[in-house]
């Protein structure tokens, strides 16, 4: 799978669906609203990936896999 490319096709076919159906725009929601909340300063990307690893990991990447199937 490493040495056909197939790997880094699904990769980016996977980056390309989350795009399309807003996940990404979400969590950049999220990390926005969480450093208004928290003043910019006292933010850390380490705070930022507790906030927004439950909800990218959540329902959002379920519903994209099941509504986009990927072609074999």
């Amino acid at each position: 799978m490493i040495e056909s490319g197939e790997k880094e096709r699904l990769k980016e076919l996977l980056r390309e669906r989350l795009i399309e159906c807003g996940w990404r725009d979400e969590m950049k929601a999220l990390c926005r609203a969480f450093t208004r909340k928290k003043g910019r300063n006292n933010v850390t990307v380490d705070d930022l990936v507790q906030v927004i690893t439950p909800k990218g990991r959540g329902e959002s990447i379920l519903v994209v896999l099941l509504t986009y199937p990927m072609p074999l």
